[in-house]
């Protein structure tokens, strides 16, 4: 695995973690300008950065979260939207715009997770202490042979 910088230029292919897609989508993400910026590198480069089917779930909580956190607080949105499901329903117009101009950038290539590669993490977990999804995203990439991830976390992806 190679660590590239966004100053440098994109890899031909790459794995994108949910944290870079939600910073090129949400406005209000703290590295939402330097996700821009690269994204139009990804874009000028013709470079493709594979997103699993678990991103897709990712990215729809995390825009949940954001919309539910503006309405309550961040300790009780989930409890507060079980009993307003209305909002929930209200959200999800948002968050099919958000998952609409995901699918609409250029170099996003959707992948279907195996079930090999969701069991593997599970090893993950108990060799390195890996949160599920990040065991998961990490599975996808060590066997699918991907090999340069995009992410602002390096607890992960070895």
């Amino acid at each position: 695995m190679s660590i590239f910088s966004f100053d440098t230029s994109p890899p031909d292919l790459s794995y994108g973690d949910t944290s870079f897609f939600i910073g090129v989508l949400i406005e209000k993400d703290k590295y939402h300008e330097e996700c821009i910026q690269f994204s139009r590198k990804l874009e000028a480069a013709g470079a493709l950065v594979a997103l699993s089917s678990f991103g897709l779930d990712e990215i729809w909580f995390a825009t949940l979260k954001l919309l539910a956190t503006h309405d309550f607080s961040e300790r009780t949105w989930q409890q507060a939207l079980k009993t307003h499901l209305d909002l929930v329903k209200q959200y999800a117009v948002e968050i099919e715009r958000t998952h609409q101009e995901l699918l609409a950038l250029p170099y996003v290539v959707v992948i279907d997770v195996p079930t090999p590669h969701v069991l593997n993490g599970l090893n993950l977990m108990k060799t390195y202490g890996l949160f599920p999804r990040d065991a998961i995203h990490t599975s996808v990439t060590k066997l699918s042979g991907i090999t340069n991830p995009i992410t602002f976390y390096s607890n992960y992806f070895f």
